[in-house]
């Protein structure tokens, strides 16, 4: 009809509603459900305090004992690279340590932590693949998707329920 004005139908809103505890369950054995919450939240700062100790060992070795790093790595041409690369990952792995003492695991440290994990990966897959550097840094890449993985884990399960 000329001059009425059409009238919409509001469309129908999706709430998302958290998931519950089963009380029952809970309700008969509280104190596992504590503990359950207790080991949710030690697993993040005990992952950082790992991968820490981890780059830390390994970003140290080459600025201590080149030699024997590159035993076991492989021979390298450019040293002062290798140098730069160990002073990164040791400042990474001083982070997640810092971090991992504090109990203060903030997105921007899984952030660092799962970037640098991958970004490290990436290299240790194209280059060892590729027959550029030692097969040693496919194990390295093991290593390093596994701890994206833990921490995506471990994420999902502290802070999605």
């Amino acid at each position: 009809m000329p001059g009425r004005q059409s009238r919409r139908v509001p469309r129908a809103v999706t709430v998302s509603v958290p998931r519950l505890v089963d009380c029952h369950k809970h309700c008969q054995e509280p104190e596992k459900l504590e503990e359950i919450i207790v080991v949710e939240r030690n697993l993040l700062p005990k992952l950082a305090l790992a991968q820490g100790l981890f780059y830390l060992a390994t970003g140290v070795w080459p600025l201590i004992d080149i030699v024997s790093f590159q035993l076991v790595t492989g021979p390298k041409t450019d040293l002062w690279l290798v140098r730069t690369v160990g002073v990164l990952v040791s400042v990474v792995g001083a982070v997640l340590i810092a971090a991992s003492r504090t109990r203060r695991i903030t997105p921007e440290i899984v952030m660092l932590a799962v970037g640098s994990a991958l970004g490290l990966a990436a290299i240790d897959l194209r280059y060892a693949l590729a027959g550029r550097i030692s097969a040693v840094y496919l194990a390295d890449a093991v290593v390093e998707i596994g701890l994206s993985l833990a921490w995506w884990m471990g994420w999902r399960r502290a802070h999605v329920g």
